[in-house]
């Protein structure tokens, strides 16, 4: 993703300001103006790189032959399947989890996602390679749901692939491990017929490099075709809502209408820019500041990428040791590429 700046420009404008409200400190505490600029770059990045992992995630999970497991070995399938949206190569597979795993029991599964070493071009435009893997306790019950997103208390790991299976985003390296504990799930009916219902899930979700017995620390990693790296962490809640259609079988398998989904994320993050500068940013838990992610299609006209999961509305608070303040201003709603930095009283446009 390329941060543009538009109006006089962010980067000038600190330039300017931190001239003149800055010359009473030290020349070590001066606020620099380029910080300001890799900061809000990393983190719009990151956010948007690490919900799409979240939301892949969910998508494969979600898959009708992911979550129906009603067969004779309790459950467990060698199954690969097509993936359409990573892409026409990426496939999904489900095996046991792999000895040496903490999750390697009698009902530990890992899901692979494999976007191939070639690549594929995504539904959202996006070009992914390499691998993704989730690891989890599978439900359980024999038949019906399987998925572990909706099982309250479920915990379930993402990570990425290395060596040669080393993951990939528009060739940008992702490392690190994605822990999803599932703190509320609910089916709510929304016809009498109980054919279209609506889901929400409530996950807490924390990224980091490092995952000891479950508990997650250190940051993940974004590596850059340019070997620099942009580390990051989170701990946040994220709140999913969406419709399902169902044939209202008993043990039914639900197919959520992706078009339907919405996502509102709350709560904190650190990183560390391309720069090596770090910085800490928050998101409140306001109905103004959440996060609001809905499907959006903003393809080029004579593309044909999908609707995908947008930043919409909410806002991100970024701050750091002797710099001025930057929000974030994703809007009101509006399916656009558009969002706003206020920094020392003054707003500028940008897009993503």
């Amino acid at each position: 993703m390329t941060i543009k700046f538009v109006k006089i420009g962010l980067l000038a404008f600190l330039a300017t300001t931190l001239t003149f409200t800055s010359c009473k400190k030290s020349d070590d505490a001066q606020p620099n103006a380029t910080q300001e600029q890799q900061a809000v770059e990393s983190a719009s990045y990151s956010e948007r790189t690490f919900e799409s992992t979240m939301d892949i995630g969910e998508q494969s999970m979600d898959a009708t032959g992911m979550q129906a497991r009603p067969s004779a070995n309790g459950g467990l399938e060698l199954e690969t399947e097509p993936f359409p949206s990573g892409g026409s190569c990426a496939t999904i597979t489900q095996i046991l989890t792999p000895a040496g795993s903490t999750l390697n029991t009698a009902t530990g599964r890992q899901v692979t996602i494999d976007f191939t070493p070639q690549g594929c071009l995504g539904g959202d435009g996006r070009t992914r390679k390499g691998k993704i893997f989730i690891n989890f306790q599978r439900p359980s019950s024999a038949t019906g749901n399987q998925n572990p997103f909706n099982v309250i208390d479920r915990v379930v790991y993402i990570t990425f692939g290395t060596g040669n299976d080393a993951h990939f985003v528009d060739g940008v390296r992702v490392e690190g491990v994605h822990k999803t504990t599932v703190l509320a799930n609910t089916f709510i009916p929304t016809s009498t017929a109980n054919i279209s219902l609506g889901l929400t899930r409530v996950h807490r979700i924390e990224v980091g490099g490092i995952n000891t017995n479950g508990v997650i620390s250190g940051s993940a990693r974004l590596t850059f075709p340019d070997n620099t790296t942009h580390e990051w962490n989170a701990d946040r809640t994220r709140r999913v809502s969406a419709t399902i259609e169902n044939s209202s079988v008993a043990g039914f398998v639900p197919n959520i209408v992706r078009q339907s989904i919405q996502v509102r994320v709350w709560g904190v993050q650190n990183g560390k820019t391309r720069q090596n500068n770090t910085y800490s940013a928050v998101t409140a838990d306001t109905d103004a500041e959440r996060l609001w992610f809905k499907m959006c299609n903003l393809a080029a006209a004579g593309t044909t990428a999908l609707p995908r999961l947008t930043p919409v509305q909410g806002k991100i608070t970024i701050s750091g040791s002797n710099r001025p303040v930057v929000v974030l201003d994703y809007g009101t709603g509006t399916c656009d590429n558009q969002y706003t930095a206020t920094v020392l009283g003054q707003t500028f446009n940008l897009t993503f």
